[in-house]
């Protein structure tokens, strides 16, 4: 019955809109539990949450106050404010869990359950190639996080290769940690009905989408360029935040290439408007350079290339350690080199060669999903986690009960 169902607090130090995870998992975890998410309103809401979500959503400080110090003040502060408001929902609301996403939520969630002694669940979002300083407030969450995940009753992580170096920072084994990728949602998708008409369509259309986030990790400088390299029909449409001196860079290079009118940005928008304005899209692009542990786990980490595979958009992806294991021969995929501007013009072309052949590719991108990478798929296991969680079951016992992937 719906009264029996128990609380669950989600708490994410940042605003959930921006997060598709949490989206989600909410569109799950209200099935079973009474969900209330407590979070920071950093930037403008951008989304619709569902029924059955309540959202508590804090207002920080000014984040620019002038000088550094004072800026640097307010964060403190607002961190802080943000430890008593978790220590006050968890004396009101008294939840059978806390879900913490992400080490800031992790490490305040640490410190204010220390007198109520609630189970945590842990998704770790947060992955960096050292802890920073002692002596910033940064440095010192990222450690209490890592040292509070051990006594956590789960620890979440994208990806074998992130699980493996969080362990080695952290200096623990990590018994409680499992994998769950950041797969796609079937339910989350748009009507793909006439998705033979579509195909059809996307394969005249020659358009190459990126929705993604646009900054000195990202190759975008030889995206452009492959673009230069294709037939001027080919066009390119960017969706995501963006550095500006990064972004101006490739506009300025597309001036100097003669191909500005084929190449646009549109800003960030809500993951379902990315859908929707990508759904014509010929081929997704990844664009990650692999320049710290971050972006060289991306494959499942990221659920941008998901996003395509689930609407049966063929991809275009770096031919990098993490890619070539994740998709191994999937015949949606080519394959390209991240410093070789021909090499990805050849793969957009390879995926494109004929309609038979586009189709065959795109066919096998939406089946791909529908039989194995979708979110619908990897998270019974992490529920499974957070329902034992507020059981009396023994925690191992539940770890080898629901973990896809249990490190020991």
């Amino acid at each position: 019955m719906r009264e029996l169902r128990k609380r669950l607090l989600l708490v994410f130090y940042s605003n959930p809109d921006y997060m598709p995870m949490i989206f989600k998992e909410s569109l799950q975890l209200r099935k079973h539990f009474r969900l209330y998410i407590l979070s920071t309103e950093d930037r403008p809401r951008a989304i619709d949450w569902p029924e059955g979500v309540e959202i508590e959503r804090m207002r920080p400080m000014v984040r620019r106050m002038g000088p550094r110090l004072f800026t640097r003040i307010a964060k403190n502060f607002d961190y802080f404010k943000f430890i008593r408001a978790v220590h006050a929902r968890i004396r009101d609301l008294r939840p059978a869990l806390i879900y913490a996403h992400d080490a800031r939520a992790m490490a305040a969630t640490a410190i204010a359950n220390r007198t109520f002694g609630i189970p945590v669940v842990y998704r770790c979002h947060d992955i960096y190639e050292d802890f920073h300083p002692w002596h910033s407030l940064q440095g010192y969450i990222e450690r209490y996080a890592a040292r509070a995940g051990v006594h956590a009753r789960l620890v979440i992580q994208y990806s074998r290769g992130r699980a493996e170096h969080f362990r080695t920072l952290a200096k623990s084994p990590y018994p409680n940690m499992i994998v769950s990728p950041n797969y796609a949602s079937i339910e989350l998708q748009p009507d793909l009905r006439d998705l033979d008409g579509l195909i059809v369509r996307r394969f005249e259309r020659k358009h190459i989408v990126y929705p993604g986030v646009v900054n000195r990790f990202v190759a975008l400088d030889n995206a452009v360029r492959a673009l230069a390299l294709l037939d001027k029909v080919w066009s390119m449409l960017m969706f995501g935040e963006a550095d500006l001196p990064t972004l101006d860079g490739a506009t300025q290079l597309a001036i100097d290439l003669g191909i500005e009118r084929r190449l646009s940005h549109g800003g960030w928008i809500p993951p379902a408007d990315v859908l929707r304005a990508t759904n014509l899209g010929t081929v997704g692009l990844v664009l990650f350079k692999p320049l710290s542990v971050d972006y060289s786990s991306m494959a499942t980490a990221s659920n941008k290339l998901w996003e395509f595979a689930a609407r049966g958009i063929p991809v275009a992806v770096p031919d990098t350690p993490d890619y070539r294991e994740t998709l191994g021969e999937e015949a949606w995929v080519a394959f390209y080199g991240l410093e070789d501007p021909a090499s990805l013009a050849n793969a957009i072309v390879r995926l494109t060669a004929s309609q038979k052949e586009y189709r065959e590719a795109s066919q096998a991108a939406y089946e791909a999903v529908r039989s194995k990478y979708n979110f619908e798929s990897v998270f019974p296991p992490v529920l499974s986690g957070l329902l034992a969680a507020t059981s009396n079951s023994d925690s191992h016992h539940a770890l080898e009960q629901s973990s896809p992937i249990v490190f020991d």
